[in-house]
């Protein structure tokens, strides 16, 4: 009993120290970057699309309104294989603003597959120095290239924006999720790309042979962050109002977890430390439950102490980027942390392929 309490509070004590240390990296680490006003390269904007008959027009209608000069960037949609009324939508908004191009992606380029598949075909029709990358489901704030190309010099390859997520709950999780991968950039140690808020510069995409010529993976941000960081390039990572995205949520348990096994998977491809902190984080609840049975005031206490530090995290990030959080979700929040790591820890487990955007994996 006594080994099994010691472990206990071994992991707790690593998690509690980590979010505490992340904390005060977006108080005295921060980094930020200035909107570019005057620089107007010529930028191409990706999307992939995939069944997004929903979500597509507003997402389109956010890089129509872009605050940028409009003779200065492209918009390039690729319709991937979509079953729904996806590809008739393309059609009439690509006949209405010529700046928009669509492209129906039926063969694969080399090992990619999927939306690195996609990306890789419209990298080949792009024609900026700059590819910006963000999804079908996703709405642009208007200052979105100024706010992200404020981050680049000649020695950066790639640049991060934050997304939120318009759902109470995972809105929260991702903040929590982004605001400790940018304390980490900010430290010094950039970790991840976000796919659907980034751009990588055409010298850097070409240095490492595009999408066609890298490894695979489900996670295709992941694997070009570290094909990029390979070839010596830099990576900054944005916070602010201008840069930050909107996404949809997740509708649904199972696709939800199919999110997260996602991500684990790409998660499990980091630097050593960067997985052992996260296997203590996915640990953490586990070993709170095994204290409670032991010594449930004290497990009481450190789940309160995790959540507010959590909630603080959450905050600063929400604050950072101008969307605030109630205090009440705050405080409930992790509750639902709780639950959906527990969950998400068996069923990345359990022997199931993995199926995103209908196709498995």
């Amino acid at each position: 009993m006594i080994l099994t309490v010691a472990v206990v509070f071994l992991i707790v004590s690593i998690v509690m120290l980590t979010d505490f240390l992340l904390l005060l990296s977006w108080y005295f680490r921060y980094k930020s970057f200035s909107v570019e006003e005057t620089y107007h390269p010529f930028i191409s904007i990706l999307v992939a699309a995939r069944n997004e008959e929903n979500t597509i027009s507003l997402c389109l209608q956010s890089l129509i309104d872009l605050n940028y000069p409009k003779d200065k960037y492209e918009i390039l949609v690729g319709n991937d294989q979509s079953t729904d009324a996806t590809a008739s939508i393309l059609k009439d908004w690509q006949s209405k603003h010529r700046n928009i191009k669509v492209y129906h992606i039926d063969e694969r380029l080399g090992s990619a597959k999927g939306k690195a598949n996609v990306l890789a075909h419209l990298t080949k029709e792009a024609r900026g120095e700059f590819f910006f990358m963000t999804d079908a489901d996703c709405v642009v704030n208007p200052s979105w290239l100024k706010a992200l190309l404020g981050a680049y010099n000649n020695n950066v390859g790639i640049v991060v924006g934050i997304t939120d997520v318009n759902s109470v709950w995972q809105g929260m999780d991702w903040l929590f999720a982004l605001g400790m991968i940018k304390a980490l950039h900010d430290l010094n140690n950039p970790v991840v790309a976000m796919g659907n808020n980034m751009f990588v510069t055409r010298q850097a995409y070409e240095a490492i042979g595009g999408y066609e010529s890298i490894p695979f993976s489900i996670t295709e941000d992941l694997e070009l962050f570290k094909q990029v960081k390979k070839k010596g390039y830099q990576t900054r990572h944005v916070a602010s109002a201008e840069s930050a995205i909107l996404t949809n949520g997740i509708s649904g348990l199972v696709n939800l977890l199919s999110q997260r096994k996602r991500w684990l998977r790409g998660a499990i491809q980091l630097h050593p430390a960067i997985v052992f902190l996260l296997l203590m984080q996915a640990l953490y609840y586990p070993a709170l439950t095994v204290l409670f049975f032991f010594q449930w005031p004290t497990a009481i206490l450190i789940f309160v102490s995790k959540a507010l530090l959590q909630g603080l995290i959450v905050n600063k990030v929400a604050q950072t980027i101008r969307r605030p959080k109630k205090v009440s979700h705050m405080v409930l929040f992790e509750f639902y942390q709780s639950y959906v790591a527990l969950v998400s820890s068996v069923y990345f487990l359990l022997p199931f392929s993995l199926k995103w955007k209908d196709r498995k994996y």
